[in-house]
């Protein structure tokens, strides 16, 4: 008697992919739940690094919009500065903003040389009330901000901007 060849039923291909793309999908969610802990990890580590909030000034009292909308903040370039007399704290600046050249008088002399911030451009107040320090009229006022451990940086465009381009 001759022995009959044993079939092998047909394999059904689309069910081999299937099972692949299975394995691949288990695989890849393993895969999205290690970024997702990494992701975890990262932001942890972000708040571990957090600024002691103890340390920061504390925010002012709230403004209304339109006392906002009364400031008028422009940018400027320094032409020139100077150490004023007598004053170990101010420099003497002259402004070009724009709108016109004015002096402003800035309690940075203990930061920064005149000789280093000519040419620097920078964010001013232009509607500021003019005020008499030291014997010289200060049109303005240059917006710095003040680290924690009180060294002062100049707020400045990120790129060069024309003199009087407005900041709101």
């Amino acid at each position: 008697m001759e022995k009959s060849p044993v079939e092998t039923p047909p394999v059904d291909a689309a069910a081999v992919d299937a099972a692949a793309v299975d394995a691949a999908a288990v695989d890849a969610a393993a895969v999205d739940a290690a970024a997702v802990d990494a992701a975890a990890v990262d932001a942890a580590a972000v708040d571990a690094a957090a600024v002691d909030t103890a340390k920061v000034t504390p925010a002012k009292p709230n403004i209304a919009y339109d006392d906002f909308a009364k400031i008028d903040m422009r940018i400027a370039t320094i032409l020139s500065a100077e150490k004023v007399e007598k004053s170990n704290k101010l420099l003497k600046l002259t402004l070009d903003t724009g709108i016109d050249r004015r002096t402003v008088l800035s309690g940075i002399a203990q930061h920064y040389t005149p000789e280093e911030i000519v040419g620097k451009q920078v964010c001013v107040l232009v509607n500021l009330l003019p005020r008499k320090m030291m014997g010289i009229e200060s049109q303005g006022m240059i917006l710095m901000a003040e680290n924690l451990d009180g060294s002062l940086v100049f707020v400045q465009p990120e790129k060069k901007a024309e003199n009087g381009s407005a900041i709101s």
